[in-house]
């Protein structure tokens, strides 16, 4: 029985090391398959960094140039002179952002614009259509992207503080160019520039105050229609980063972008109530930045004659803009004593030279108020003003309610032109936007440039100088007052009734109110800072 149990022992000696050496092995594979996993993971998040650093510098691109058409003035009017792309080299620009050493071609190489073929602009036939789903240049046909030697585009250098050194935000160029109307390709893979069904394909895209994109042959011939006056419109911006990591990781983004309009009212007052008119005032409807106008009275018929004027603030100077109207309203006029000093060439006195019951109605003042309010200072709550304004307004109530900021004395909105009144010269003024949020009373030389808007009433009593636009959902009333006048350079645009009277008729003060039209001025209100962006995406094949 001993002898069988040593011969047992006998033959299992030996099977424990070969199951720990299986469970070695096996152990093993597991550290292997570990080590693997975690070295794909660890290159697979290295490629996913990498990815999102370029995708995150490409959005930088974009945001880098927006900031730099606000802030860089030279930039800024070059691309406001844009053509739409075309092989002149007069409808596009890059903006270049080199690291050190880097000479960026956007034709060849690795930064190479290989979307560009994908935007069919009408006027860049030679451009070739890549496979969809694939950049440009990707079949190897050069004559996807513009031959070499073409001068289609104008580069600058990006002016940002990091530009030039060994570690820039990884973008390496944005180009810059006007969208165009039915862009790209249909669902079928032809050019949609070429499609007939539109009459407006090819054309420029524009934003205008309506909050909406419009096509036209250019934005200028929009703003050039009379049906638009009341609805201008600006250039809508395509910008498109390309960024490269130093592993050669690209990511390319699309950013649409455009500045909003400013307000250029049709007439000096422009209100959808009536007009009243009390004791002796002036309201010039020409415009003062670029007419100089002289009345003439032969036999008792006054005639008025405007030519440009040779000393503007604008460069270069523009024509003589002599179409608004002295008053234009969707009321009626009520005049009450004399006016002095009306100067329109559409008429020689306030009621020839204006226009009545207006229908429809062409503005919306409360979505006007609403866009720009966005980029306004609250009068209300910010320094140095703070007027702390109180109640619950409630617009659709009958009449509308608002809320009070009281009375405020000789409060300064920007800075008015200093030389203004003394000799007529424009320059120096500093426009802000400010937002009043319920009605207000202003007095005692009240003065500035830029745009006020008020949610509410507006009520100027004694001293006013301003230079710009009064954007008032509410009542105007402007009431002159001793030896303070009140001067407004640009126009009023309010959704109720405006009056304006000389206290002189009535208390025996003396007092003037000049009014005069002013686009110069009108000009100062648009909303202040980077364009509005639209639209954000990346491109991707």
């Amino acid at each position: 029985m001993n002898l069988q149990k040593q011969t047992r022992r006998k033959q299992q000696q030996g099977v424990a090391m070969i199951m720990a050496l299986l469970t070695l092995l096996l152990l093993a594979i597991i550290g292997l398959a570990f080590m693997t996993m975690t070295g794909t993971e660890n290159s697979a998040n290295k490629n996913y960094k990498d990815s999102q650093s370029a995708y995150f510098g490409s959005r930088a691109g974009l945001e880098n140039v927006r900031a730099l058409l606000w802030t860089n003035v030279a930039l800024k009017n070059s691309v406001a002179a844009l053509n739409m792309p075309n092989p002149a080299g007069d409808g596009m620009i890059y903006v270049l952002n080199p690291a050190g050493g880097e000479v960026i071609d956007p034709k060849s190489g690795q930064w190479v614009d290989d979307e560009l073929c994908h935007e069919q602009f009408a006027l860049l036939p030679t451009l070739t259509p890549a496979p969809i789903g694939a950049p440009c240049g990707a079949t190897g046909t050069t004559s996807e992207l513009m031959p070499s030697g073409s001068t289609y585009y104008t580069t600058t250098a990006l002016t940002a503080a990091d530009a030039g050194t060994t570690n820039p935000l990884p973008f390496k160029w944005v180009r810059i160019t006007n969208k165009q109307n039915f862009m790209g390709f249909d669902a079928a893979g032809n050019p949609r520039k070429v499609t007939p069904a539109d009459p407006n394909n090819g054309d420029q895209v524009c934003y205008a105050l309506d909050g909406k994109e419009h096509a036209a042959p250019s934005c200028a011939a929009w703003n050039a229609n009379p049906a638009n006056l009341s609805n201008q419109a600006n250039p809508v911006w395509l910008l498109t980063s390309l960024a490269l990591t130093s592993t050669g990781s690209p990511r390319t983004t699309q950013m649409e972008v455009a500045y909003i309009p400013p307000i250029y009212a049709p007439g000096t007052i422009t209100t959808q109530a009536p007009v009243n008119l009390v004791g002796s005032f002036s309201i010039q409807s020409d415009d003062f930045c670029t007419c100089t106008c002289t009345q003439k009275t032969v036999s008792g018929v006054t005639s008025t004659t405007c030519v440009t004027k040779a000393s503007q603030v604008n460069t270069p100077p523009q024509a003589c803009f002599n179409t608004p109207n002295t008053i234009f309203t969707g009321g009626s006029i009520n005049q009450n004593g004399s006016s002095g000093g009306v100067i329109s060439t559409l008429g020689s006195n306030v009621f020839t030279s204006s226009v009545q019951n207006v229908s429809p109605w062409p503005f919306d003042t409360n979505k006007m108020i609403e866009t720009y309010k966005q980029s306004a200072q609250n009068a209300s709550t910010t320094a140095p003003w703070k007027f702390g304004c109180s109640g619950t307004p409630n617009f659709t109530s009958q009449p509308a309610i608002y809320a009070s900021c009281g009375t405020q004395t000789g409060q300064q909105f920007g800075t008015f032109p200093p030389n203004l009144l003394s000799n007529g010269d424009e320059s120096g003024a500093q426009p802000i936007s400010v937002y009043v949020p319920g009605s207000v009373k202003l007095t005692s030389d009240a003065n500035g440039a830029g745009i006020i808007i008020v949610d509410g009433d507006l009520e100027i009593n004694g001293g006013f100088n301003f230079y710009g636009l009064l954007l008032v959902r509410g009542r105007v009333s402007f009431t002159g007052g001793g030896s303070q006048a009140v001067n407004l350079y640009g126009a009023i645009l309010a959704g109720e009734d405006v009056s304006a009277s000389d206290v002189a008729a009535t208390d025996k003060f003396g007092g003037s109110i000049n009014f005069k039209y002013d686009r110069c001025a009108l000009q100062q209100s648009a909303p202040p800072g980077p364009p509005k962006l639209l639209a954000t995406h990346e491109l991707s094949y």
